[in-house]
C-alpha cells in the first residue's frame, strides 16, 4: 500500500510536525494538536499520491512501522557494524 516515496514523504511530514505529534510539555491542547497535525499529514499524502486513498489509522500504523524497523536496523547496525556497511553499500 505504502511505497518508498509515501514513506519518504511521510517521515517528512512527521518531521515538519513533530511539535505538534510530540510535544515536550502537557499543554491543556496537546491532543488536540496532535490529532489534528495527523489529519493534515493525511490528507497531505492522499492529495500527493492520489493511487490510493488512507486512513489515519494506516498513516499511524505504517509511522509506528517505520520506527520499529528503524530501531531494529540501528541495534544490528551497532552488533553487526561490518556487515552493516557491507549491506548499505551493495543496496545502494
Amino acid at each position: 500500500m505504502f511505497t518508498k516515496n509515501m514513506s519518504r514523504r511521510l517521515v517528512e511530514l512527521v518531521r515538519d510536525n513533530a511539535d505538534s505529534l510530540f510535544p515536550n510539555s502537557r499543554r491543556p491542547n496537546a491532543e488536540t494538536e496532535r490529532v489534528k497535525a495527523w489529519r493534515l499529514i493525511t490528507e497531505t499524502l492522499n492529495n500527493e499520491f492520489t493511487e490510493s486513498r488512507l486512513s489515519e489509522k494506516q498513516v499511524q500504523d505504517k509511522w509506528r512501522n517505520l520506527k520499529i524497523s528503524a530501531k531494529e536496523d540501528a541495534q544490528t547496525a551497532k552488533k553487526y557494524p561490518f556487515i552493516f556497511n557491507v549491506l548499505i553499500i551493495k543496496s545502494s
